[in-house]
């Protein structure tokens, strides 16, 4: 393993964030002190070294073999956690937890059913009560860590999407456009089959039937490589997904624009006289 992150924990830690324990159990009590020698190793430690084996009894130790590091039995495995960030592949340096042991700074965590923020006061004051020499620093709930952590991932995606709804405008326009002048291209075959008997229902059926193929064939195209692209936006932007309210409703707008710039022209090409019609060059 060539690098892992390792914690100091007490036996709550888990229950308290939400972890889930796969295999084995928490630390106890009595393990709470310098010289234990257990460990919770994160799932991916057990998918490298011990696939499709329970790890639960097995030793391992940190540095290399010939130090004179301890070795570490280990009692569980917890699930993978986004520690050092949301964008973070927690299977790219994975986390091993240790019994907590009294440090110079430490970290507390604390879960409520009441809002977070109106508990903190209490808390701070309780330290205090206990030793008013200790400094309390950064408290802030898990909705104010999470926002920290995506500001700058929010602020790109609402950049990003104000020139999408820009694009989406202009797509829609220059597409009404286009189906437009098409429609209006087929006047003179308009006048034809309705000197042949066509009904003006058959004719709006058949050019907005005809656009309407040529409008799913490039919304298919769009989606494909909207999908080729998912990957790398993902990079980019936490949790990115074409698959959304929002992307549903840019295709739908660019359908309806389509539609309609076809239906309207072939409205108005169905009301033409044939003879009008057939002297439009």
């Amino acid at each position: 393993m060539p690098r892992a992150y390792f914690h100091r924990v007490t036996p709550d830690f888990f229950s308290t964030l939400g972890i889930s324990l796969r295999n084995g159990r928490t630390f106890l009590e009595s393990e709470l002190r310098p010289d234990s020698r257990v460990v919770i190793v994160s799932e991916h430690v057990v998918t490298r070294f011990w696939p499709g084996q329970d790890p639960v009894g097995k030793r391992i130790k940190f540095g290399q073999l010939a130090s004179q590091n301890p070795w570490l039995t280990i009692v569980g495995v917890a699930g993978e956690v986004k520690y050092r960030g949301l964008p973070e592949n927690p299977t790219a340096d994975p986390d091993l937890y240790l019994p907590f042991v009294d440090r110079a700074q430490v970290s507390m965590v604390m879960r409520t059913n009441v809002d977070p923020a109106s508990v903190a006061p209490a808390v701070r004051q309780a330290i205090r009560d206990v030793d008013p020499t200790i400094p309390v620093f950064a408290v802030s709930t898990m909705t104010e860590r999470i926002a920290d952590q995506t500001a700058r991932s929010r602020f790109t995606t609402w950049i990003m999407g104000a020139f999408a709804g820009m694009a989406l405008l202009l797509s829609a326009i220059g597409i009404y456009g286009v189906m437009s002048y098409l429609v209006s291209q087929r006047t003179r075959e308009v006048g034809i089959r309705m000197a042949l008997g066509a009904t003006p229902r058959e004719i709006v059926r058949l050019i907005v039937g005809r656009g309407a193929r040529l409008i799913g064939a490039g919304l298919l195209i769009g989606a494909v490589a909207s999908i080729a692209l998912e990957r790398l936006m993902s990079t980019l932007i936490y949790r990115a997904s074409i698959v959304d309210a929002a992307t549903a409703a840019a295709i739908a707008a660019l359908a309806a624009a389509g539609l309609l710039a076809c239906y309207l022209p072939a409205l108005r090409a169905a009301r033409v006289d044939p003879l009008v019609a057939l002297r439009t060059e």
